[in-house]
């Protein structure tokens, strides 16, 4: 734990309730900008700068868009996050039944996370089996493929609830993310018939997607300053012990 906590990444995590609610604050308010932005520029059409060359970066569901830059570092700020809780949580010592090995899951889920925002590979991973799942299952690949990452990350998002329960606002953070994400999913599928028009759609599926992401980001961080904060309270209950055994 010492060499843990040692890492001057550690030095990064805001400990301090003002320096916490900061992070909390600038990581609504850049997604929130970026989609307010997106909403007057192709929704309401207030922004009268369609047609601009440079109007690419503000589509928050182009792949060469700042959001999609964005949601790339948040899945880096993420694996950040779950490597350093796997590295404190793995020396807790009432755990028994070795319950911190489901923190290298999330490491892995999210270096799948941080390519797939940047290179779409789950898609043509998807658009790859194509051709023999509609001939042996009936559905398409892509289908296929969404749909199985789909339980396994509700699988393992659910396992993670109870990891979690112990830190009420991370438990907050991370089922409203999940919700999210499902929002997300749900409005991408052309079988879901909703009276709104295509824009507000497209912008639904955006926003519900990153913003699932950004809690998700903020409750991998919450849960992280509290295993920081357990193990710095340890070392000192444990320095004072043996003070006065001394």
């Amino acid at each position: 734990v010492r060499r843990a906590c040692g890492q001057r990444l550690v030095q990064l995590i805001p400990v301090r309730k003002r320096s916490f609610a900061a992070v909390i604050f600038v990581s609504l308010l850049i997604p929130c900008s970026l989609l307010t932005v997106h909403y007057l520029i192709f929704v309401t059409n207030q922004l009268q700068w369609w047609g601009h060359p440079l109007v690419i970066l503000l589509d928050a569901g182009h792949p060469r868009s700042i959001v999609a830059w964005l949601s790339s570092n948040l899945w880096l700020l993420c694996l950040a996050a779950t490597v350093l809780t796997f590295q404190l949580r793995q020396h807790k010592l009432d755990d028994y039944n070795g319950e911190y090995r489901l923190w290298f899951w999330l490491v892995f889920t999210c270096l799948v996370g941080s390519l797939d925002a940047t290179t779409n590979f789950v898609e043509l991973f998807g658009l790859a089996l194509d051709r023999w799942s509609q001939t042996s299952l009936g559905w398409s690949g892509p289908a296929v493929v969404e749909s199985t990452l789909a339980a396994l990350i509700g699988m393992l998002g659910l396992r993670l609830c109870t990891e979690l329960k112990t830190v009420p606002l991370s438990l907050v953070f991370w089922l409203t993310g999940l919700v999210a994400w499902a929002c997300s999913a749900a409005l991408a599928r052309q079988e879901l018939k909703l009276e709104m028009s295509d824009q507000i759609r497209y912008w639904l599926i955006s926003a519900t997607w990153l913003g699932g992401l950004t809690v998700i980001w903020l409750s991998a961080l919450t849960y992280l300053r509290s295993i920081y904060s357990e193990a710095q309270r340890r070392f000192l209950l444990r320095g004072r012990m043996a003070i006065q055994t001394v």
